[in-house]
């Protein structure tokens, strides 16, 4: 069945641990993304390079969900993160949103996201559908990890941190 997944939740099987709860969380995501789109096979694909960042408030916004209604998931997945790693997260947040992201609206973060992913990819536009199929993927764990690390200030009352753990 693997095989007959969309080549965007392809991708984002290969970037995470196999089995892991950051996976299952993210394909699920992309998944769900795919059929609001009606996406279903490699044939169909996203419009451009602004649809790779149209949902990043929506995933901000649902990881922010998810952190106050299941915050055991997101406290065990922070648990098999490393500490350092989730710092350098976080000041990456700091360094491309603003120094409190949990400030900045949905848009605003969605936009720099993008710029970020461009940055980061060292081009502006993909050439061939599998380039986009990555910055979508890139894209969506971002605005997941942002809506867990800084939830927005009007959903939750503060950023969680890892040293608050159980």
């Amino acid at each position: 069945m693997e095989l007959m997944d969309h080549p965007i939740i392809r991708l984002a099987r290969l970037k995470y641990i196999e089995g892991s709860i950051e996976q299952g969380i993210d394909i699920g995501v992309i998944n769900h993304r795919l059929r609001l789109e009606g996406l279903k096979s490699e044939e169909d694909y996203l419009g451009g390079e602004l649809a790779g960042g149209q949902g990043g408030g929506d995933e901000r916004g649902g990881a922010t969900e998810l952190l106050s209604e299941e915050p055991e998931t997101c406290a065990a997945m922070f648990e098999a993160s490393h500490e350092m790693a989730l710092e350098a997260v976080r000041q990456l947040f700091r360094t491309e949103v603003g120094p409190r992201p949990e400030e900045v609206d949905h848009l605003d973060a969605t936009a720099a996201l993008l710029r970020w992913a461009r940055r980061r990819r060292g081009f502006d536009y993909s050439s061939y559908r599998a380039q986009l199929w990555e910055f979508v993927v890139e894209i969506v764990d971002a605005a997941l990890w942002l809506g867990w690390l800084f939830p927005q200030q009007a959903n939750a009352s503060q950023p969680i941190e890892t040293s608050q753990r159980s």
